[in-house]
């Protein structure tokens, strides 16, 4: 059974004809990127780090905690958060 989501509406239609209607979907998008690191240090490392499936826990560590604070840091992160705080 395949689901076409063509256009903006909120009815979608199944393959087998019947129409399905869904909510409308909301995305939010959020930009996390080494550039947005404010420490240039940290910045540096983290943008020198290579490609690789292998990294050091120092490393990962490091990503995570850059990435989560890059992300607490986005406008659109905060807007996201407020907007789903607010009761349905």
């Amino acid at each position: 059974m395949l689901l076409s989501t063509s256009g903006t509406s909120s009815e979608r239609k199944l393959s087998s004809g019947q129409h399905l209607e869904l909510p409308a979907i909301d995305f939010t998008v959020i930009y996390v990127g080494f550039d947005a690191v404010a420490d240039p240090k940290l910045r540096e490392y983290l943008q020198n780090l290579p490609t690789s499936f292998v990294l050091s826990e120092e490393a990962v560590g490091r990503l995570r905690a850059s990435g989560a604070q890059v992300q607490r840091h986005s406008a659109a992160f905060r807007m996201l958060v407020e907007r789903l705080a607010q009761p349905q």
